[in-house]
């Protein structure tokens, strides 16, 4: 690695590192053998980037942002954008089954891998709990790979009678547009403190949706600022009965354009 990082560093160009993923070891709750391989990983990370000498580096969080500033390398951070094109609103299909009215449900799409640390049932139930409080039922739809077994969600069916779950598996690129676009709320099994480095997250959110996010159990070894929730991201651990009527889809938009400006003001240096 390190002797492609110097062919690279011969060419005559501005190079530059987005550092999606570092090392493990970085959560306090980690495991000894995590923290044995990642003290490797992160002596192999370092010499690459020594050798690479980069003009510029970002990362998406502020947890990466701090355990690279310890390592010696300063970076700035860059939000990750969705891969999901919309489709305008008046061609949005109705992916929804009939049986889910928009006026009597509150419906909440999850998008991507469930991540194991996630406790669904918990999920569920400050849902369920969120739409009494508007005066609805709860619609959950888990959408895409969620790399779970085939028939998962019977349990939790079974458990929660009244409340309407279903996995839709893969769908194209218009019917995942059009899900997020006639959802109320999108909901996250991303750790708070990683929701920057989400690509489902900023999908959801370039569609308007504000994110609930189910989980808060990563605790970085480094003294971190806490992530900022400025990007529509909610706890759904700290939302009461008053909060949920104020949950509002926003204007759709683009991330691409910001991280494309961002590149190009940090390489113009």
């Amino acid at each position: 690695m390190r002797a492609w990082a110097k062919v690279l560093r011969k060419l005559p160009l501005k190079r530059h590192l987005m550092m999606h993923e570092l090392w493990l070891g970085i959560n306090r709750n980690c495991s000894s053998r995590e923290r044995f391989l990642g003290l490797i990983q992160r002596m192999a990370i370092v010499a690459t980037i020594r050798a690479y000498k980069p003009h510029g580096i970002h990362t998406s969080n502020k947890i990466y942002q701090t355990a690279l500033k310890l390592s010696g390398f300063p970076a700035e951070i860059s939000p990750i954008f969705g891969n999901i094109a919309q489709v305008r609103t008046e061609d949005a299909n109705e992916v929804w089954p009939v049986e889910v009215d928009p006026a009597k449900t509150f419906r909440v799409v999850h998008f991507g891998r469930v991540h194991p640390p996630m406790n669904i049932r918990d999920v569920v139930e400050r849902l369920r709990c969120g739409a009494t409080s508007l005066n609805k039922s709860l619609a959950l739809m888990f959408a895409g790979h969620t790399h779970r077994s085939k028939d998962w969600p019977n349990s939790i069916r079974n458990e929660f009678p009244d409340v309407f779950i279903d996995e839709t598996g893969a769908l194209d690129t218009a019917d995942l547009s059009s899900l997020f676009q006639n959802a109320e709320a999108g909901l996250s099994s991303t750790p708070l403190a990683l929701a920057g480095k989400s690509g489902s997250i900023s999908a959801m959110r370039e569609h308007g949706l504000p994110v609930l996010i189910a989980r808060n159990d990563f605790l970085s070894r480094y003294d971190t600022p806490a992530e900022p929730l400025d990007r529509g991201c909610l706890p759904l651990w700290d939302m009461k009965a008053e909060d949920w009527p104020r949950l509002q889809r926003s204007e759709m938009y683009s991330g691409v354009d910001t991280v494309a400006k961002q590149l190009i003001q940090a390489m113009g240096k």
